[in-house]
């Protein structure tokens, strides 16, 4: 397994010990989840450092990467949710915490102040998408709630370029896999719907630019082809991939975390 795969796989596992502590605040999934976190945030022998410069590397280009990396930490919403979850155990110490804080305040700093933070946020995909959502929810978890309205507010401005008036997304439909694609961007809009709804702005999937669009509108197309994939128009896979799950009507007003 390769740096990446890792990465993933502490991100996944988190989030998941993360949803089962919620679920049953049971003090052994804390302690593991724990461990997890002094190896990768911690630990001066294991930890990860705060930032992504030489993910996805092309050996014989540069040293460094470009900015296209920073996507392998896509999920970083997820993790800070696990995270908030987390805080409410003995997971870690409150020093240990501070340390954690650290990291991400740190990595924060490095996605606004990089060449590569710079190049994903000129990107005109899904990988601007994607470093939007991170770079806001990390705002709102690092206690910078005028940030995070800050991105929200970008991602909206800059929603003509990645959705168009009858709710399609171009700049996906142009890939090899463009169902895949149109649901995995969507899942980036769907971290800042989540966000945006947590800092009460309900309004915030369905409001229209002037050339009216909208995340609601760019579901609302996709959504007659999962009941009938054959029709899908585009080239490659069939439209079997469901939609992120905020997207799902049982999703709406699901409650808010609270330490207990």
């Amino acid at each position: 397994m390769d740096d990446s795969g890792r990465m993933a796989a502490f991100i996944g596992t988190v989030c998941s010990l993360g949803r089962q502590y919620e679920l049953g605040r049971n003090p052994q999934v804390a302690s593991r989840a724990g461990q997890w976190l002094k190896a990768w945030f911690i630990a001066p022998a294991t930890r990860m450092q705060p930032h992504l410069k030489y993910a996805q590397i092309r050996p014989g280009h540069r040293t460094e990467g470009d900015g296209g990396g920073i996507i392998d930490l896509y999920r970083m919403p997820e993790f800070l949710e696990a995270l908030t979850a987390l805080k409410c155990s003995n997971a870690l110490t409150a020093e240990e915490w501070k340390q954690v804080d650290a990291w991400l305040n740190q990595y924060y700093t490095w996605l606004t102040t990089s060449r590569q933070g710079r190049h994903a946020h000129t990107c005109s995909n899904n990988h601007y998408l994607f470093y939007v959502a991170q770079c806001a929810h990390l705002a709102s978890f690092l206690g910078r709630s005028h940030e995070a309205a800050q991105w929200l507010a970008e991602a909206f401005a800059n929603m003509d370029r990645h959705i168009a008036p009858d709710g399609s997304q171009p700049e996906e439909l142009k890939r090899a896999e463009p169902w895949q694609y149109s649901v995995y961007t969507l899942q980036a809009w769907g971290y800042l719907v989540h966000l945006a709804e947590r800092m009460g702005d309900k309004n915030y999937r369905y409001r229209k630019t002037p050339a009216g669009a909208s995340i609601q509108k760019a579901v609302d197309y996709l959504l007659p082809y999962r009941s009938a994939p054959e029709t899908w128009p585009w080239q490659g896979s069939r439209a079997n991939t469901p939609l992120p799950a905020i997207f799902e009507p049982e999703q709406e007003g699901r409650p808010q975390r609270k330490c207990s």
